[in-house]
């Protein structure tokens, strides 16, 4: 095995070759078959006054991201977390843990809407907020401002009306976006949200091209997750070293249980298209489900299923 420390700059697919660029090295390898493993980068929101490179806002993604954190907040009192997702909340619970004073700013109309319908978003809300996190849904964001010792303040719309809110720090935790450059550059087919677009054996629309991970695109759907892209490298592994096997992917799991700011969050579907679909979500009277779901909320308990 080669391991060579460059970024990888196009791909010639006619010749099969692959040109490369580094500090101390730069030339092209030639292939037979090509895997683009090149992951993903987080989503940053194209608002006014919103920029990482300014001190006090962060990503959420690193080890270099967590100490900066950390330091920044020793000094500060009041903290945000663009974004109410799984990794927004977790934000949420370390910047409490930081002991700041904590906010979650999310555009949609409950927490986790990928995850959980409008009845269980809320019941979460109620949760996260009795434990003294403040939770602004439906919010529109107008401008982020800062001076030269860094973030300010947000303004923003929540139901219309306008919310001025004094920040220290904040994260940005608002989804991620395939590194689906190389692919663009050579013509490869994308996926209709982005990513490279794969069949069952994660083969693109050149033959002899591969993608796994959060840059694939299977059946319109991009993973942001660690167990989809492992089940993909096994039946990658398979294609090219056994294809008589004939293992194929045929999407993930993506059900999840977990804890939440001490809050047990648990949530299943049987496909991809339940959860583009928003299948699990509760169905007006005048609209013919896809499938049939049945929701209970037992008001003695709290319990949501």
């Amino acid at each position: 095995v080669q391991l060579i420390f460059a970024r990888a700059t196009s791909i010639k697919r006619s010749h099969k070759r692959v040109t490369y660029q580094g500090p101390n090295t730069s030339g092209e390898l030639e292939y037979d078959e090509l895997v683009l493993a090149t992951g993903s980068s987080p989503f940053v929101p194209p608002i006014s006054g919103l920029k990482t490179s300014i001190p006090g806002i962060f990503l959420y993604r690193t080890i270099e991201d967590m100490d900066a954190i950390i330091a920044r907040a020793q000094t500060s009192r009041r903290a945000a977390v663009l974004g109410g997702g799984l990794l927004g909340l977790e934000a949420a619970k370390a910047l409490m843990e930081l002991g700041m004073e904590t906010h979650i700013i999310e555009s949609a109309p409950h927490l986790m809407p990928s995850q959980l319908d409008t009845v269980a978003g809320d019941l979460l809300k109620r949760q996260v907020e009795s434990l003294g996190c403040v939770v602004h849904v439906k919010v529109e964001i107008s401008e982020i401002f800062s001076d030269e010792t860094g973030v300010q303040a947000m303004r923003f719309l929540q139901d219309g009306a306008p919310f001025h809110l004094d920040l220290d720090l904040l994260i940005v935790s608002c989804g991620i976006r395939p590194r689906d450059d190389l692919a663009r550059a050579c013509d490869l087919e994308l996926g209709q949200r982005g990513g490279i677009k794969v069949d069952g054996c994660l083969r693109t629309s050149d033959p002899n091209i591969y993608a796994v991970g959060e840059v694939a695109s299977h059946d319109g759907m991009v993973y942001g997750l660690w167990k989809p892209g492992s089940e993909q490298a096994e039946v990658l592994a398979a294609t090219l070293g056994s294809p008589s096997a004939g293992l194929r992917y045929h999407g993930s799991d993506l059900s999840t249980k977990l804890k939440l700011l001490g809050v047990n969050v648990a949530s299943f579907g049987e496909s991809a298209a339940f959860w583009q679909g928003r299948t699990y979500q509760l169905l007006r009277d005048d609209e013919k489900p896809s499938m049939c779901v049945r929701s209970v909320l037992d008001a003695s308990s709290g319990t949501y299923r």
